[in-house]
This record gives C-alpha cells, structure tokens and sequence, in this order.
C-alpha cells in the first residue's frame, strides 16, 4: 500500500529489486536531501526578510537544483529498469523542470517544491 501511493505521488525512490549499489547510494543521496531539507527553513526566512546577500541565495538555488539533477541522473544511470525509475520518481523531473534557478525571479514557487519534496 505504502509503495503504490509512494509511486503515484512520484517518489518512490529506488525498488528493493535493484542493484545493491544504487540501492546504497540511493541512501546517500537520502541524506544529502535531508541536509538540505534541514537548511531549507533558515534559507526561506532569511531570503524572505532580504537577510542574505543575493550571491547566498543564487548559490543556495544552484546547489539545491545541481543536487536534485545529479541525484536524477546518478540514480537513473545506475538502475536495471530506467523507465520504471523515470515514472515512479516523476516528482524529481517535475522539481527539475519548474525550479531551474534561472526562473526563480519569477515564483516562489521553487521553494515549496523543493521542500515538499524533501520533506517527503
């Protein structure tokens, strides 16, 4: 039950069939994400009271969206089934597409993307 709904919201990680080393580094990338997801907080209050410098913010922008890429393609390249991987992790190429820093002038949209995700 719990997996089925993990894959209809697009984050259902890597299948327990898999390779034994994209299912290790699937928990790296797990943690990074959970590091990030610690920090993002602090960046969204302080980004939103124009507490940090603009180079902060763009770097933090490009960090967060570097990292959710390589995850995506990491992950994909390492796999047996890529596009079972593809349509159970949706989510990510959705985070990828919406939040590209370049856009993010135009939405804040990206933040709640990025922090829904790596809640979830």
């Amino acid at each position: 039950m719990a997996e089925s709904l993990r894959r209809f919201f697009g984050i259902n990680g890597v299948s327990h069939n898999e390779n034994h080393i994209a299912q290790r580094l699937s928990k790296y990338f797990e943690w990074i994400m959970f590091i990030i997801a610690f920090g993002l907080p602090f960046y969204w209050y302080f980004s939103t009271y124009d507490e940090l410098n603009s180079i902060v913010i763009i770097t933090f922008q490009w960090l967060i969206w570097g990292t959710f890429v390589t995850e995506f393609l990491v992950m994909t390249a390492l796999v047996k089934n890529k596009m079972f991987y593809i349509k159970t992790n949706w989510l990510n190429l959705v985070i990828i597409a919406f939040t590209f820093p370049m856009l993010a002038s135009l939405s804040k949209i990206l933040t709640v993307l990025w922090l829904a995700r790596l809640l979830v």
